[in-house]
């Protein structure tokens, strides 16, 4: 993707902080399931194991809006750096739609 506005550093920053995520443990991750069962992905989703294992193989932490009625706790890593992760993830947003 080109034409963002950001910075090659900004980029490489949010991939930083999604590595730090997900490099957390296991246990701290879980305090923020996403409540896939209820139809809400927001926050954490874990690889699948047994027989989705195949299918299902992909961890994810999800904030899908900005938005007060979307708020929910976040990992204080996440809540560090929100500002930031929101910026990036507005900016590439708005750029993609705007294609």
């Amino acid at each position: 993707m080109t034409g963002h506005g950001l910075s090659d550093e900004e980029i490489k920053r949010q991939y930083a902080l999604a590595g730090a995520f997900f490099d957390l443990p296991l246990e701290e991750k879980t305090r923020y399931l996403a409540n896939t069962a209820a139809g809400d992905f927001r926050g954490y989703k874990a690889k699948a194991t047994g027989e989705l294992a195949g299918k299902d193989n992909d961890e994810r932490y999800n904030i899908p809006k900005f938005t007060p009625e979307h708020e929910r706790p976040h990992p204080q890593l996440i809540q560090d750096h929100l500002e930031e992760i929101r910026k990036f993830s507005l900016v590439s947003a708005l750029r993609v739609y705007m294609r």
